[in-house]
């Protein structure tokens, strides 16, 4: 792909319509797992069969969600005012929970892997869980190590723009109306 006109087109590079499509990647152990017997079922790095799709922060998708969010946390916010309640910060919980709303808001699927067969779901316990937002939050919100690799994958332009190579990139207004 070059230079059209000699001229860097920031089009080919738009966060807003490339980070729309999902990029998939394998959670990896956050350390040595031991197997109980001396060994390891996973090394830290290593994948450990969880697949998660997500879509790009700087998305179009997740730029509307961030306003929407923001949009709301000031109304809660002027309603507390407009009570006469008295002008505290939010709770630490508040904001960590929209923070949390936010990063599973990336996320559009999830698989697990075992035996060579994948399914639609994560295994935590005795539980499978489909990818709801309900079940992504409740996830998400229990494993902190889960949610850092996440975050990274979603802030990682890199993960978006890497399919230029691959296919030409989609028209910048397909996703802004």
């Amino acid at each position: 792909m070059g230079k059209p006109n000699g001229a860097f087109d920031f089009d080919i590079i738009n966060p807003l319509v490339l980070g729309e499509t999902p990029h998939e990647f394998e959670i990896t152990a956050p350390a040595d797992v031991p197997d109980g017997k001396g060994g390891f079922l996973f090394e830290k790095g290593d994948g450990i069969g969880v697949f998660i799709s997500l879509i790009g922060a700087e998305s179009a998708t997740m730029q509307t969600y961030v306003r929407k969010e923001s949009n709301r946390l000031r109304r809660v916010e002027f309603e507390r005012q407009r009570r006469g309640d008295k002008a505290e910060a939010a709770p630490v919980e508040e904001t960590e929970d929209s923070v949390l709303r936010a990063l599973a808001a990336t996320i559009t699927a999830w698989r697990t892997v075992t035996g060579g067969k994948s399914e639609s779901v994560v295994i935590w316990g005795d539980e499978r869980l489909e990818c709801t937002p309900e079940n992504v939050q409740r996830w998400l919100k229990q494993f902190k190590w889960v949610r850092v690799q996440i975050d990274d994958q979603t802030s990682e332009l890199a993960n978006f723009i890497g399919r230029l190579s691959k296919a030409s990139p989609p028209s910048p207004q397909a996703n802004l109306s």
